[in-house]
C-alpha cells in the first residue's frame, strides 16, 4: 500500500464541488456550533466534517481524491 503524501496540495477538486463543498461544509458547521450543549459528540462530528469541507473547497484539495487518484478538477 502505497503512503500518503499529505505534503501534496495540488487542486483535485473541481469548481461545482467546491462550491458544493463550502456550502455544506457551512452547514455542518453551523449545526454542531449550535447543538455544542445539548449532543456533544454529534456535534463535535459535525463541526469536524464541516471544517474539513471547508478546507476542502478553499484549498481546492481533498485527500480522499488523492487516496483513489481522482481528480475532478479535470472535469
Amino acid at each position: 500500500m502505497e503512503k500518503l503524501d499529505i505534503s501534496d496540495t495540488s487542486v483535485n477538486v473541481g469548481e461545482l464541488e467546491r462550491t458544493q463543498s463550502l456550502i455544506t461544509g457551512t452547514l455542518f458547521l453551523l449545526s454542531g456550533i449550535n447543538s455544542i450543549g445539548r449532543h456533544p459528540v454529534a456535534a463535535s462530528l459535525k463541526t469536524l466534517i464541516g471544517g474539513y469541507l471547508i478546507y476542502r473547497s478553499v484549498t481546492g484539495h481533498c485527500h480522499l481524491n488523492q487516496m483513489m487518484e481522482r481528480n475532478s478538477a479535470k472535469d
